[in-house]
């Protein structure tokens, strides 16, 4: 993984919704579907921040986003009270991962995403769903670069690489959760892209030989040390919780209800 002495932020609602940040000049492609579709239209706004919906009226996202309404293409739809259930570390169930599932009443009429077994392998192809701001100026900070936000909050999608290994990421109430992180790198991938604040519940797809899986929930972000929170900067990275270690608990909890 890249070496870089950074500060660790949670996509947290509290502050302004921006997110999935993508280095290309044609900003508008990204605010549609993607030829191939990983899952666009299962990507909520919920609060500030995204939501996940997953089948049979199930919702995932990050518990620091929390639990309420979401509004999947212009539909807003309703949690179900007392649905909220939080997902717990794949190693012991006494410790909180920042991760809820909720049912929304009625369910929309949304394809089931298919969640990934497989953990995260260094260079996998990834794409990102989020809802927030797009690409603004560009920023340069002595030997650093990159773009400031153009505060504009729309749904968009864009690709970057898993980095090697997993990391536990703090949250919030003492969570801990598994995650694999995705750095921002000049020409890393096609349509090079990083979460920022407020992009918490978003999705990361990876594709399969049996076609496009859910792998992640973007959770939080690496910054450098006095960093602009409008500002995204080469060098950056997103971490978004590995699917691969949950999914068993995400199934149970879904066959269960």
């Amino acid at each position: 993984m890249l070496i870089r002495i950074a500060l660790l932020v949670l996509l947290s609602a509290a502050l302004p919704a921006r997110a999935i940040l993508v280095d290309s000049d044609d900003q508008a492609r990204f605010q549609r579907a993607p030829d191939d579709d990983p899952g666009w239209a299962n990507v909520g706004f919920r609060a500030g921040t995204s939501a996940i919906y997953l089948g049979d009226g199930w919702v995932l996202t990050a518990s620091h986003a929390g639990f309420g309404p979401v509004d999947f293409d212009g539909t807003v739809y309703e949690p179900v009270p007392s649905s909220r259930i939080q997902l717990t570390a794949p190693d012991d169930s006494e410790h909180k991962a920042d991760l809820i599932l909720f049912r929304l009443d009625p369910a929309p009429d949304l394809p089931r995403l298919e969640l990934t077994d497989t953990g995260p392998r260094e260079g996998t192809a990834v794409i990102l769903v989020g809802f927030g701001s797009g690409r603004g100026a560009p920023v340069a900070r002595g030997t650093l670069s990159g773009f400031r936000i153009d505060g504009q909050k729309k749904r968009r999608w864009g690709t970057n690489r898993m980095d090697p290994g997993r990391e536990k990421v703090p949250g919030p109430n003492k969570s801990t959760t598994q995650t694999f992180g995705m750095s921002f790198l000049r020409g890393g991938s096609d349509h090079e892209s990083q979460a920022t604040v407020g992009d918490s519940g978003g999705a990361v797809f990876v594709k399969e030989p049996n076609g496009w899986h859910l792998a992640g929930v973007m959770l939080s972000v690496q910054n450098f040390p006095g960093q602009a929170p409008v500002e995204v900067l080469f060098g950056n990275a997103t971490f978004a919780a590995d699917l691969s270690l949950y999914a068993p608990q995400i199934e149970r909890i879904l066959e269960a209800n």
